[in-house]
């Protein structure tokens, strides 16, 4: 096996394979035995909260995965290092947990937002530079920017798709699913459109449309999706985002794109997507129902494997 990687490797390494810089938050550093590095985030306990939920989270997911060699813990404050002190008994009692159940625990590592060190260190040793450029949640769920041609093409080929959804009778699971698979194979502004007026039109397609976009087909599932399938489809959707006119309509690619992302095992950037969802539609169902999850601790059961950044 390869030596431990320093704490300034894993807080180098944790914004890159999670695509935010994480705070308040406890990420598990995984190293696996083929020496591939993979990470899972839950939120932190407040001080006065009971760590239970973050605690089991971790102990049955990191649990389960076979090829688990070590794990660090990085915890992620929005404190001093002087106020992170106030986290010990939580981080005790969830180390502890994963020890008596059998994981090869190497370490703990505080990142405040003055520095980083290790439980009982006085001071705060500096973040790493890279660690520290890494996007804040807020720049990581941004749209991306528009032009106007984009903006016109896309609203053409949605009156087009307006016609054909509402003068022909191929709207079946079959034919959703077919659209969704189109508009992610030709990865261009006219299908995106054509897809998303499918959804608006017939809000019942939904469900086909996003089990098509992250696993590619309606038969039985994989054991999990192909992360360069769902890598496709975030920014698909992010795009139909971006490019939406009215509210409902970003609001349905809004919240696409949050069931993407948890798909992913992000579920950082999917409750980021949530909340702008639910800003556009309080009573947004689907989205009010993953936000749910996510604050219960749930993850998809497959994020116990890693997916590559």
């Amino acid at each position: 096996m390869n030596q431990q990687p320093t704490p300034e490797e894993i807080l180098r390494d944790v914004p890159r394979l999670l695509r935010h810089r994480p705070t308040r938050s406890i990420v598990a550093h995984n190293i696996h035995t083929d020496e591939t590095t993979s990470v899972l985030r839950v939120n932190l306990p407040a001080p006065a909260e009971s760590p239970e939920a973050a605690q089991i989270t971790l102990t049955t997911v990191l649990g389960s995965i076979a090829d688990l060699h070590r794990t660090s813990l990085v915890v992620y404050t929005d404190t001093t290092w002087t106020d992170a002190t106030a986290h010990a008994t939580n981080l005790h009692t969830i180390s502890a947990a994963l020890v008596d159940g059998g994981l090869i625990l190497t370490g703990t590592i505080i990142q405040t937002t003055d520095g980083w060190g290790r439980p009982g260190e006085n001071n705060p040793h500096p973040t790493p530079q890279s660690a520290g450029r890494a996007p804040g949640i807020r720049d990581a769920a941004r749209l991306p920017s528009t032009t106007a041609d984009q903006r016109r093409t896309f609203h053409h080929a949605l009156a087009v798709g307006r016609g054909r959804t509402l003068h022909t009778d191929a709207n079946g699971p079959q034919d959703t699913a077919a659209l969704a698979d189109a508009a992610l194979t030709a990865y261009d502004i006219p299908h995106a459109a054509y897809l998303m007026t499918r959804l608006l039109y017939d809000p019942d397609a939904r469900t086909t449309a996003l089990h098509t976009l992250t696993w590619g087909t309606l038969e039985p599932t994989p054991p999990r999706p192909d992360p360069r399938r769902l890598g496709r489809a975030i920014e698909l959707t992010r795009t139909m985002a971006a490019l939406a006119e009215t509210p409902a309509a970003r609001a349905l690619a809004l919240d696409l794109t949050a069931h993407l992302y948890f798909a992913a095992g992000n579920t950082t950037l999917a409750d980021a997507y949530l909340a702008h969802t639910l800003s556009l539609d309080p009573d947004h169902e689907h989205a009010e129902h993953l936000s749910a999850l996510i604050d219960a601790g749930s993850i998809p059961s497959w994020s116990a494997h890693p997916i590559p950044a």
